[in-house]
């Protein structure tokens, strides 16, 4: 991730999660970058903090696609601090709390807690790792069997580094079809990673640390359901530890799953049950994920 100073008050971040964004567009901001050399091409949004127009530049308008206060802005949340208005952007570095310098003081939890990055006088940030209050940023990556949603995933992860895979699947010694996937997954990773073989998640998502990248959720459920004799009962037991979990971490997680609405309607009850339990609780983390992307034929395309 990069932060770049231009004038004015305003910050372009460029940042392989959220995106290119620049924070505040005062007058001359757009005239400043271009004396500067600071290319704005590819900005994906302007967030404005404030209540009223006067920090917006009149040249943005109609060529930046600018989200102020009141407004909806894809992976940005805001922040009401009375007389102004804050954002939190999750970010690969964690969430950036984006806000006006005179609002700094009330828009941070209580404790020592400082600017880590070099920001023009009107604007205030800080990262996730100091502020206890805020989640880490989740990633959902979906699709079906062999659609690549694996090498997207570790790809994702690759440009966060610190990164903990997570196989959640079983070891099955007798089965060599089985054995020859697991193999061609850990031959993917690279040396640096560290490797967890357990469907117990919760530990993971609830301690600090850096990246998991979990692979996949739909294992996890069918150990999940099999611990609970769900196949014979037809109850699936409570999931709600793991969603909690999820929409709380304070790690990035990258997290793969399996998309289970395409196909035919399953031949067996166990099959209807596994694929009923798994579509839910992929509609129930997708709307706690700050991004979720689909992985079809091997290409990649970001959802939200």
């Amino acid at each position: 991730m990069t932060v770049e100073v231009i004038a004015g008050g305003a910050v372009l971040v460029d940042d392989p999660w959220c995106g290119r964004l620049l924070l505040d567009c005062g007058v001359g901001v757009l005239a400043a970058a271009q004396l500067r050399g600071v290319p704005l091409a590819g900005v994906q949004r302007v967030l404005v903090t404030g209540r009223g127009p006067e920090r917006l530049d009149p040249a943005c308008c109609g060529v930046l696609p600018v989200c102020g206060p009141g407004d909806q802005a894809a992976g940005a949340e805001q922040v009401d601090l009375g007389a102004e208005v804050a954002w939190l952007v999750p970010t690969s570095r964690g969430t950036l709390l984006h806000c006006h310098a005179s609002s700094w003081p009330a828009a941070v939890p209580a404790g020592p807690v400082q600017p880590t990055i070099p920001l023009a006088p009107a604007v205030a940030a800080a990262w996730d790792g100091r502020l206890e209050q805020l989640p880490g940023p989740r990633v959902l990556v979906t699709g079906g069997s062999r659609s690549g949603k694996s090498e997207l995933a570790e790809q994702l992860a690759g440009q966060l580094g610190d990164v903990t895979y997570v196989a959640t699947g079983p070891t099955v010694p007798d089965d060599p079809e089985w054995t020859e996937r697991v193999r061609a997954h850990q031959a993917r990773r690279p040396t640096d990673w560290h490797t967890v073989e357990t469907a117990d998640l919760l530990p993971l998502l609830t301690a600090p640390g850096g990246t998991l990248l979990i692979d996949g959720l739909g294992t996890w459920l069918a150990a999940t359901l099999d611990a609970a004799d769900a196949w014979s009962t037809g109850t699936v037991p409570d999931t709600t530890v793991l969603t909690e979990a999820w929409a709380t971490t304070r790690r990035t997680v990258v997290l793969v799953t399996d998309e289970v609405g395409a196909g035919v309607v399953p031949p067996t009850p166990a099959g209807r049950l596994f694929r009923d339990a798994l579509g839910r609780l992929n509609a129930t983390l997708a709307r706690q994920a700050d991004q979720v992307w689909l992985a079809t034929a091997g290409i990649g395309r970001r959802l939200r």
